[in-house]
Order: structure tokens, then C-alpha cells, then sequence
């Protein structure tokens, strides 16, 4: 499961972090071999993000092909590899946004498949159960945050688009 020492709820599989000590919340799941799905909100820039983090490993900033599979529809997707987590796995950000956001409406389970060389696939597979409600109290939270202060002068910092 998701480390819950930072959940703020739980709502079936899914964890929510509604902690204020970091620059960032999240609605996440872990499967059973420790990869982690979900959505990380930025809370200065107010952007969320899907987020997967896998043991299979990728090039910071390279983009990667995946087919995403529910019960009721399936969509080719793009991940973006953004580099090697304290924990090991690697974390891909999903675009396009909104069609992760379609595949999850009330279905049990998602799958993802990535290609590999030659003729395989790393398929990992994510339990659904309480991801709306999880993702819908993650968003309301983040709407409630108070609205990041401008700053004096231009900010030069880095940015995951």
C-alpha cells in the first residue's frame, strides 16, 4: 500500500495526503509489487499530474509509448520519464492529462503496458476501488489551498510541461 504515515484518508485502495508540510498533496495506490499510480498536485503552480512510479527504468525527459487498459475502454498514451526516485522506482508523468482522467470513471481495475526491447511488454496493473472519491478529495483540497503569492521578480524555475 501507499505509505500512509502523510494519508490524510483512505478511501478504499487509494491514499490521500492532505498534509500541509510539503509542495505538494496526492491521491495514489500501490500495487502488489510496490509500483505506485496516482495524481500529485503542485500546490505553488496549482498543477496536478498522473503520475506511475515502476521499477523499469527510463532516461530523464525521454517520452515513452503506453497503452492504458480499463474494463471499459483503453487509449494509447505518452509517459514522460522524470527521473529515479529516493525509493528506486522510476516516476513517468502521463500526457495527455484529461484521458487518464476518462479511463478511470467507474471502473474496478487499469492496466498499463510498456513496450520493451525486442517483442515484450511490462504490463502493471492498479485496483481502482476508491480512486474517484480519492482523486475528487485530493482536487477539492487543492482548490482550497490559498493562492500562491507572486513573486517580486520572474521565477527562472524549472517546470515539467
Amino acid at each position: 500500500a501507499v505509505n500512509t504515515a502523510h494519508a490524510g484518508k483512505v478511501f478504499g485502495e487509494w491514499s490521500v495526503d492532505l498534509t500541509n508540510d510539503r509542495a505538494y498533496l496526492f491521491a495514489a495506490t500501490a500495487n502488489d509489487s510496490g509500483a505506485v499510480f496516482g495524481q500529485y498536485c503542485q500546490l505553488e503552480e496549482s498543477t496536478c499530474y498522473w503520475v506511475l512510479g515502476i521499477a523499469t527504468s527510463c532516461e530523464r525527459g525521454n517520452s515513452y509509448p503506453v497503452l492504458a487498459n480499463t474494463q471499459g475502454s483503453s487509449a494509447p498514451l505518452t509517459v514522460i520519464c522524470d527521473g529515479q526516485l529516493s525509493s528506486g522506482l522510476y516516476r513517468y508523468v502521463f500526457k495527455p492529462f484529461d484521458t487518464v482522467d476518462g479511463l478511470l470513471l467507474n471502473m474496478p481495475r487499469i492496466g498499463f503496458a510498456f513496450p520493451l526491447t525486442g517483442d515484450q511488454f511490462r504490463v502493471v496493473r492498479f485496483s481502482l476501488d476508491g480512486a474517484h472519491r480519492a482523486v475528487s478529495t485530493l482536487r477539492q483540497q487543492v482548490l482550497q489551498q490559498p493562492a500562491p503569492q507572486s513573486p517580486s521578480k520572474p521565477s527562472t524555475r524549472d517546470q515539467l510541461m
